[in-house]
């Protein structure tokens, strides 16, 4: 896991990264808040940077540590977890895990039976689905 950083600054736009995730927190409560998220490689003050784009909502929730961007330069996609701390949000990137077939065939029965959404293609996201609905 990585920590993404930039998650208390404000975006070009003017919005403001804590409401963005904020947001993304509270619509996410059934996928364990594993959310899926692009990498934008682009240059910044002439360097390599990776900024975060979340998948659903299209906007920017951080960039990769500057150490870290070597790590990422081949990957354009990867999983993102974000946790609430007293009253800011943070987030935590990762790599994606494919999960098993037995494991997506689980998920996709429980969520259609619940009426859930589908959670992020993820082994992750998918694992902590199935631990949540055993828990009910």
């Amino acid at each position: 896991m990585f920590k993404v950083v930039g998650v208390q600054f404000d975006n070009a736009d003017g919005e403001n990264r804590q409401s963005i995730l904020k947001e993304i927190y509270k619509n996410n409560k059934y996928c364990g808040r594993i959310i899926g998220a692009t990498l934008k490689h682009v240059l910044f003050d002439g360097e390599p940077a990776i900024q975060i784009i979340e998948d659903e909502s299209k906007k920017c929730i951080g960039w990769i540590p500057k150490e870290d961007v070597e790590r990422f330069s081949h990957s354009k996609k990867a999983i993102i977890e974000i946790r609430k701390f007293s009253d800011s949000y943070y987030v935590r990137l990762r790599k994606m895990k494919i999960p098993s077939q037995g494991i997506y065939v689980a998920v996709k029965i429980n969520t259609k039976r619940t009426g859930a959404k589908m959670p992020v293609y993820d082994e992750g996201a998918y694992t902590k689905v199935l631990s949540l609905v055993k828990n009910k």
